[in-house]
């Protein structure tokens, strides 16, 4: 038994209010923000440089360092968003892409996955940067990576695991 209301349809995520049988047998009803996916990419410059976009999150009301990502479009790859975002938000091309990791953002409430790719053998393209958000770019050294994230200065979820994984892989 599963009965689904959608409660909310937005531009990028959906709302929906199920009532299903657990695995106990109880009865219950869970809301569900319904997020059609993202992807999120390391773009790695020679020398072990990183590139991170500084957005505005109105949530969080501040700014963030993270790394460049976006929502998946209708019938989108993952692999194919995290190009178009790395070229759309760097103003680089990426040669060699390779997926790193695949993670739910918050599978509480939440069915966001997220799709994980390392980045190299960047080329500057003459893209012309995505303008509908507030965000600026600067080119991190490993060491000022790690400086981030020791001082807890990366504070969403994309860029820790990222960040993170890409420390432990990029030795």
């Amino acid at each position: 038994m599963q009965e689904t209301k959608t409660l909310y349809r937005g531009r990028i995520f959906d709302l929906a209010k199920t009532k299903l049988k657990l695995p106990s047998g109880r009865t219950a009803w869970r809301e569900t923000v319904v997020h059609p996916g993202s992807a999120a990419i390391i773009p790695e410059l020679p020398g072990g440089r990183v590139i991170l976009v500084k957005q505005f999150r109105y949530p969080t009301r501040q700014y963030l360092w993270e790394i460049p990502a976006g929502t998946l479009d209708d019938g989108e790859k993952p692999r194919a968003c995290a190009t178009r975002e790395i070229e759309e938000e760097t103003g680089y091309r990426a040669k060699k892409v390779t997926k790193l990791a695949e993670f739910y953002t918050c599978p509480g409430f939440c069915t966001e996955k997220i799709y994980l790719y390392q980045a190299r053998d960047l080329v500057k393209t003459k893209t012309k940067l995505d303008e509908d958000e507030i965000m600026s770019q600067k080119i991190f050294t490993r060491n000022q990576i790690k400086q981030l994230l020791n001082q807890g200065k990366i504070v969403d979820a994309k860029s820790l695991i990222g960040l993170s994984l890409w420390l432990q892989i990029s030795k």
